[in-house]
């Protein structure tokens, strides 16, 4: 049997099955470097955490995190729709549904989630935020 692991903490609530072939490896280096290596990503709909799997162009299981206002689960949803990720709206307690998740995502277009990442993106975000801000203090016009 393949064996799995998972990067950062963990909830724990005292009732859940520890599996032999999961490693929890908690905070590591390289993060990027693990998730280039994994067959399929599940992961939360974090805004670093999707950009650094669609960076790689992984297969990707968003199992959003609850949140006050739900943008993790709005995200997943959108993700899906957008063909980018198999939204994960709750846990599956049995082999036969993670099976067939792990499957609907290896066959993801790639393509569709590599597409939401821009190398540029934080460039573009503080030009914007420059000229925003320039026009909002410039002086009004006669």
């Amino acid at each position: 049997m393949r064996c799995g692991w998972w990067l950062g903490p963990v909830h724990r609530e005292g009732h859940e099955t520890d599996f032999g072939n999961l490693v929890e490896l908690g905070w590591v280096p390289g993060v990027t470097d693990h998730i280039a290596a994994a067959d399929v990503v599940i992961a939360s709909a974090g805004d670093n955490t999707v950009h650094e799997i669609a960076r790689v162009g992984r297969p990707y299981v968003c199992a959003p995190e609850w949140r006050y206002f739900g943008e993790q689960t709005r995200k997943a949803e959108q993700l899906a729709e957008l063909g980018a990720a198999v939204a994960l709206p709750s846990w599956p307690g049995a082999l036969a549904p993670w099976r067939g998740i792990l499957d609907a995502a290896k066959a993801l277009d790639s393509a569709a989630l590599a597409d939401l990442y821009d190398a540029d993106a934080a460039k573009v975000a503080a030009d914007y935020l420059e000229g925003l801000a320039v026009s909002l203090w410039a002086p009004a016009s006669k």
